[in-house]
């Protein structure tokens, strides 16, 4: 539960805007919508080229529904993590 508020707090953190979180009966997913100016597609590939993996809900063009599973991320990577699947959206600070 400690790692899934941690990782919803630094995706609206560094999100904003860009991220809808949604609530999920199992604390250990995090399911979210993105919302951004690359297509689904360049944005998971980014990803996985930054070793950030996450279960693709629903990809359409420039909105991404996708499930991050906390369960093997330790709660002082998260913030590394989520530097880089923001890398990954091409969103600059």
């Amino acid at each position: 539960t400690q790692k899934s508020k941690a990782l919803t707090d630094l995706l609206v953190e560094n999100f904003k805007e860009k991220v809808t979180v949604f609530k999920t009966d199992s604390p250990l997913y995090v399911r979210c919508r993105f919302n951004l100016r690359i297509e689904a597609e360049e944005f998971c590939e980014n990803a996985k080229n930054e070793k950030i993996s996450f279960i693709i809900v629903n990809g359409n063009g420039t909105c991404i529904d996708a499930a991050f599973s906390v369960a093997s991320v330790e709660l002082g990577r998260l913030p590394e993590a989520v530097e880089l699947l923001k890398k990954s959206a091409k969103i600059v600070n």
